[in-house]
């Protein structure tokens, strides 16, 4: 059972995430910044890892 919750919440947060990261490159565009590869990846995998952090603490 711990698994199965696990993996909807992770997969939740990993929604979570790409929908915060499309609304940052929306106002990036509107302000017409560029957004680099490797920020792209620091950020998300900065999130992602965040979200399994909180979701281990007990």
């Amino acid at each position: 059972m711990q698994s199965t919750r696990f993996k909807n919440e992770f997969i939740g947060s990993v929604i979570d995430i790409v929908d915060l990261y499309i609304e940052n490159c929306k106002k990036r565009y509107e302000n017409k910044t560029t957004l680099h590869t490797g920020e792209v990846v620091n950020e998300i995998t900065k999130n992602i890892s965040l979200k399994v952090v909180a979701f281990l603490k007990p």
